[in-house]
């Protein structure tokens, strides 16, 4: 039921793409994030690929960020502001021993000479939710926690969506995984509806892989929900 509802949601977003509007003004202190389609302000990107452009920006505003190591993996969307905020989707290490990487969703504002500063750092549980204490990247109630390698799990998301119809997902990272009777998989990616100019959306696909090494989607949230 969930797959279905978000093929809907990836359809309507295609409909409303016409209808968003811009934002102007001095750049919020939390800003939010990017949603579906234009809504909000925010432009999704059709592509994940972090340009020279962006990352000039973002090694600027992230020169005085000390503790822990942000390499940027995604480039998520840009808002209208009074310049632009720009979202990344990044890989975070603490600079402590044996640290376990974790993921985050970076913000940077982009002021009107070019100029860019940290707005925002939104750490991710292995699970894809929001939560303060996402960077520990430890094991969550239920078991979640951080993959051993990005291999299993994109092996997994690989056998669940080759055969999915109504929308296309473009694998970005695995951010976590949960032991079950087989294994539950959470990755990061870029979907978008199998429909004439459909916006692209960010979210977290579920993948549930058997003892058999069978695989299927089980549930596909959109980035910030």
């Amino acid at each position: 039921m969930k797959k279905t509802l978000f093929i809907l949601y990836l359809l309507l977003c295609a409909i409303l793409a016409g209808c968003g509007s811009s934002s102007s003004g001095e750049p919020a202190e939390e800003p939010d994030l990017p949603g579906p389609g234009i809504l909000g302000g925010w432009t999704v990107s059709d592509s994940p690929e972090i340009t020279g452009e962006v990352r000039t920006l973002f090694n600027e505003a992230m020169a005085r960020v000390v503790g822990v190591n942000y390499e940027p993996v995604a480039y998520l969307g840009r808002q209208l502001v009074a310049g632009y905020n720009h979202a990344l989707f990044c890989r975070a290490t603490a600079v402590v021993p044996d640290a376990v990487p974790y993921y985050a969703v970076v913000i940077l504002y982009e002021d009107l000479n070019a100029k860019a500063t940290l707005s925002d750092i939104k750490a991710l549980t292995p699970d894809g939710r929001f939560d303060e204490n996402g960077g520990t990247a430890g094991t969550l109630a239920g078991g979640w926690s951080a993959p051993e390698s990005q291999d299993e799990g994109l092996a997994a998301f690989g056998k669940a969506t080759e055969k999915l119809l109504g929308a296309e997902y473009l694998p970005i990272a695995v951010t976590g995984r949960q032991v079950v009777s087989g294994m539950n998989y959470c990755v990061f990616c870029l979907a978008r509806a199998v429909t004439p100019n459909a916006e692209p959306c960010y979210c977290f696909a579920r993948i549930y892989r058997d003892l058999n090494g069978n695989a299927s989607l089980t549930d596909v949230t959109p980035l910030g929900e």
